[in-house]
């Protein structure tokens, strides 16, 4: 089993649902004290070629940069990559939260590649359309995506068939 996958778990994203994993070590553990005291000899042989008083500071130090290199990807893989919902946000401020996966969920939906791939976000978008409107498009009804127009250049989402002009197409 690798080294990586020993500090990880698989779970799943509380709004997208799907499987991701996260790294389940928050703090330096003995073997990190270890490695820190083992680099802060090496460190201290280097610089003054003795034994010196100086490896307490050395030993701090790293100890220091491996705590917050720790604590820095514990917190990076918390957020779901699919959606963008952060558990910690979520328990401070839901509004946050959902203000994040709004977010990321507009960002991904300006891409053109994002209508193509398995995004959990575009099962969600998939539930909310209307299948049977006659004026979704082959390609749109076909993975039943919400009515689009076009205006400058920009695209938009339009809940509604009635939000649509006939004459134009457009909203």
């Amino acid at each position: 089993m690798e080294l990586r996958k020993l500090n990880q778990q698989e779970c799943y994203g509380a709004f997208c649902k799907s499987p991701r994993s996260v790294y389940s070590k928050q703090h330096v553990t003995t073997t990190n004290v270890l490695l820190s005291f083992l680099v802060s000899f090496l460190l201290m042989f280097i610089f003054w070629q003795r034994l010196d008083p100086k490896v307490l500071f050395l030993f701090v130090c790293s100890m220091s940069v491996a705590e917050v290199f720790i604590q820095m990807r514990w917190r990076l893989s918390m957020s779901c990559i699919h959606c963008g919902f952060d558990p910690i946000t979520y328990m401070k401020s839901p509004e946050k939260a959902a203000a994040k996966v709004k977010l990321t969920y507009e960002q991904k939906s300006n891409e053109v590649d994002f209508y193509f791939t398995e995004s959990p976000l575009l099962r969600k978008l998939k539930g909310r359309a209307k299948s049977n409107s006659p004026m979704l498009s082959p390609v749109a009804s076909s993975v039943d995506l919400p009515l689009e127009s076009e205006i400058d250049g920009h695209f938009q989402l339009v809940e509604n068939q009635e939000d649509i002009d006939p004459q134009i197409g457009q909203p």
